[in-house]
């Protein structure tokens, strides 16, 4: 079933990837899907397969559940747009003028929608030519006027990268969670970065994790434009009360575990960091962003802000959780956002954009959600118009439940680790 557009998105200032590449990268998406409204059947030597509608890699050994079609490449330009609105730009890294990479590699190119915005943001500061080679399972980037970008087909989990040590100034992993098994869980990932980064180079990752939870209530304010936030050590989640997400977790953690790909990979690339000798992690970033205003948001809500008040809070005051669906009750009118919202128009779309995105995802994995759950069409597209109401007219979201969003970034030493301290070189926070 098709994800509907999300009414009432508020106007908002373009979007900061907006170079002329990305937008290139973009066109193409758009001029594809229009030229090819229906699914094509691949050739015999294509590395695709159509199943249910869509286009997958044809290679059973690949764990990748997601299609690989434009649809679903339309899906990543939109997580591509909210990462970048939660960085704030296209790294977390201080790149310095005197300092701009000479060779980027980026792991899980897709699009190279990310390469080509860098290629662009470069280009700005003076430095256009920067060599980017892009790695994926398959090819699906498009044509990149004046972007110096090269293609190689590898699957990282099967195999090492294949580049020689010391071979690029920066490398980038960008929303690798569901190409990646437990077995390789970012140990082989970040252990080849390590490699094929030149002393001195830097690395970022990014990851969402899989299931959804709550955010309890907080004392911790958000972040102004994003609205997301800070997750640490007293940041506490729960199980969310919605029976629809509910679901949605039960029957995504039965496809993670046919798949063995864990659920919350944001809690495991930080360690698979520091276990490594010449890679020093700057800093981490762990988020939360809610994909609606939450109840305790609301200017009228309590002045409480305990963990333990926002558990004892009765579930009357949260609208949507447990609300009845259309497929029970046809005539009962929709509600709309309230007109008392904190949130700033930009910090409500940032947030729409998350929930559209989430929804596409649910559209994506349909195919094998369904599957693996054994859910026949009928009972699928109830459960899918329902939650559709339920998050939509509803406001089924306002219990704290949100996305998580991990980066991590630092760079190469010159030496390795000795006994757990880093060279001098870094650990002073100097270089030469």
């Amino acid at each position: 079933m098709e994800a509907p557009p999300l009414p009432g998105l508020p106007t908002r200032p373009p979007l900061i990837t907006k170079t002329p590449n990305a937008t290139a990268v973009m066109k193409s998406l758009v001029t594809e899907t229009a030229a090819q409204p229906r699914p094509q059947k691949p050739k015999s030597n294509s590395p695709f397969t159509m199943h249910q509608g869509r286009r997958y890699i044809a290679d059973e050994s690949v764990v990748y559940p997601l299609p690989n079609d434009v649809k679903e490449l339309s899906r990543q330009a939109l997580v591509h747009e909210m990462t970048c609105e939660l960085v704030g730009g296209l790294h977390f890294s201080d790149i310095p003028h005197d300092k701009i990479p000479r060779r980027v590699l980026d792991i899980g190119c897709g699009t190279a929608i990310w390469c080509a915005s860098m290629s662009d943001e470069f280009a700005r500061r003076g430095c256009p030519g920067v060599e980017f080679v892009g790695v994926d399972l398959v090819p699906v980037y498009t044509d990149m006027k004046g972007v110096n970008f090269k293609y190689v087909q590898s699957d990282i989990t099967k195999e090492p990268l294949p580049f020689p040590d010391g071979s690029f100034d920066m490398v980038v992993s960008r929303d690798l969670a569901l190409a990646i098994p437990a077995t390789a869980m970012f140990s082989d990932i970040t252990s080849e970065i390590e490699r094929v980064l030149k002393p001195g180079g830097i690395f970022e990752i990014f990851a969402y994790d899989c299931t959804m939870r709550a955010l309890q209530r907080t004392q911790t304010l958000y972040e102004p434009r994003t609205s997301a936030y800070p997750i640490s050590s007293a940041t506490h989640f729960s199980t969310s009360e919605n029976p629809y997400i509910v679901q949605y977790n039960d029957r995504m953690t039965a496809l993670l575990t046919h798949l063995n790909i864990p659920s919350a990979p944001c809690t495991q690339i930080a360690p698979a960091i520091l276990m490594l000798e010449t890679l020093t992690l700057t800093a981490q970033k762990r988020i939360a962003i809610p994909l609606d205003e939450i109840w305790w948001e609301s200017p009228g809500a309590s002045d409480t802000s305990s963990v333990s008040s926002a558990r004892s809070t009765d579930s009357s005051h949260r609208k949507g959780s447990f609300a009845i669906p259309p497929s029970q009750q046809r005539h009962r009118s929709s509600t709309t956002t309230s007109s008392t919202s904190g949130l700033t128009d930009n910090e409500r779309a940032v947030r729409a954009l998350a929930k559209l995105v989430w929804i596409q995802s649910i559209d994506s994995l349909e195919p094998r959600l369904r599957e693996v759950n054994k859910i026949d069409l009928d009972e699928w597209e109830r459960w899918y118009r329902d939650l559709m109401w339920n998050t939509m007219e509803n406001q089924g979201l306002r219990n704290g439940e949100c996305i998580e969003f991990g980066a991590f970034w630092g760079r190469k030493d010159d030496c390795p680790k000795d006994n757990g301290t880093v060279c001098l070189k870094y650990s002073s926070g100097t270089s030469n």
